[in-house]
């Protein structure tokens, strides 16, 4: 079967899957993941929110690439489904690095985008128009504080708060401007923001929906923001800095958070104050604590890869050598992601993928953890290569904790919690 290049590209795209997508290539992968549920998170998730009286705040951790994005969508779905258990959910979903600059979030800036996407996905999957009072105030009091030249005649008022929202994200002046005109009066912002709320489950009652779920993406792309020295992790200053603050917003809400938080010393804190455990989406298990190979999550893995193959109008045997396709599995250490990123850099080079293409993309792999890692980095490597599993500690805290953020330790839940190195990082250097 002739192999077309440009359909391979486009068939291991590793962003989220969405709408047709769902359904064409989604692979559940909750069994080989650890979960006990079917479904995974996006089942526990759906249970808190049917199950609750009042509103929810939950998060979504794990590792880039692990699958949190799609969980999120799966979310969407389950939420606006007519057989929902308590009735059709409207679901809004934002990227937060769409409007907001990831090194540099804060509430008043995360208030503005959530009113923002709201009203849009209102408007235009529902033709819901929201009024907007406060924000109308608020915005030509933003553009005369920002001296800014840009035209807002003639958008809606979202699109208008859009438009103000990049000059916020490309540039810290004006974002710094904003915030300081919102943030003594942060509590009429909360009223103004659940003031539009109460106005859209108004109207989605009038169209047989029960509720409102804000689904926010991407806040594990948070960075420790250098203008808070209180922060330790990543998203701190935000989850737990302003915690009341989230938790006056009157809608369901579910953040991803950054792995680095999670796994923190503020863990136990984070879910004292919102009342809910944190739920990860682990990585899968495509070999055991001893190297093996693992069956099922293999399996998962060629599954994905036979669905993304089939919509290429190809077969996974055409595409690989034999042998092929299990190293890639084994290389990618059970993140979709990565499985999907390093098939399709390897169609890139030539097709089908032999062993050779994918020996020197390990290596093209493996050069950038040379570049940054310390010996002490190795040191710990050196230590899990021959079995140990770290234990954190007030001198290797940090280390360790670089080396999870960056993937070169991969933690695994399956069965027991146990670590294990990344088959992409190199040798540990001599002398280590």
């Amino acid at each position: 079967m002739a192999l077309n290049a440009d359909h391979i590209y486009k068939a291991f795209d590793p962003s989220r899957l969405d709408g047709p997508l769902q359904q064409d290539l989604y692979v559940d992968l909750s069994a080989v993941r650890g979960d006990i549920d079917a479904g995974g998170v996006t089942t526990q998730i759906d249970k808190r929110i049917s199950t609750s009286s009042g509103q929810t705040c939950q998060f979504i951790t794990g590792y880039m690439g692990s699958g949190k994005s799609t969980e999120l969508q799966r979310l969407k779905s389950k939420l606006a489904d007519s057989g929902h258990r308590n009735g059709r959910i409207f679901p809004v979903f934002l990227g937060m690095d769409d409007d907001l600059n990831p090194n540099d979030v804060d509430l008043p800036d995360l208030l503005l985008a959530i009113v923002r996407q709201t009203a849009s996905d209102l408007r235009g999957q529902l033709n819901i128009e929201l009024k907007p009072n406060y924000f109308m105030d608020r915005i030509t009091e933003f553009k005369e504080t920002l001296l800014t030249d840009v035209k807002l005649e003639g958008l809606t008022w979202d699109m208008q708060l859009a438009k103000l929202a990049f000059t916020m994200k490309s540039s810290e002046t004006p974002r710094h401007m904003v915030r300081k005109a919102l943030e003594p009066r942060v509590g009429s912002l909360i009223q103004a923001v659940n003031d539009i709320f109460d106005q859209a489950r108004e109207q989605l009652r009038k169209k047989g929906l029960s509720g409102l779920a804000i689904l926010v993406d991407n806040g594990d792309k948070l960075v420790r923001r250098d203008v808070s020295p209180a922060e330790t992790f990543p998203g701190e200053h935000l989850f737990l800095g302003r915690s009341t603050e989230l938790q006056a917003l009157d809608a369901h809400f579910v953040y991803t958070i950054p792995l680095a938080l999670a796994h923190s010393i503020k863990t136990r804190e984070l879910v004292s104050r919102y009342g809910c455990d944190i739920q990860t989406v682990p990585l899968t298990k495509v070999w055991d604590i001893s190297g093996k190979p693992y069956p099922d999550g293999v399996a998962k893995f060629k599954e994905i890869v036979e669905k993304r193959c089939h919509s290429a109008d190809t077969r996974p045997e055409d595409l690989f050598k034999p042998g092929v396709l299990e190293e890639i599995i084994r290389l990618s250490a059970g993140q979709p992601r990565e499985l999907c990123v390093f098939i399709r850099d390897a169609a890139l080079r030539n097709m089908p993928i032999t062993q050779t293409t994918v020996e020197h993309g390990k290596r093209q792999a493996q050069l950038p953890f040379g570049y940054w890692m310390q010996r002490a980095h190795w040191e710990i490597v050196k230590q899990v290569r021959s079995g140990l599993q770290p234990i954190s500690d007030d001198q290797n805290a940090r280390t360790l904790g670089e080396l999870i953020d960056s993937r070169v330790i991969l933690h695994y839940r399956n069965g027991d919690n146990w670590m294990a190195v990344s088959p992409l990082v190199g040798e540990v250097p001599a002398g280590v």
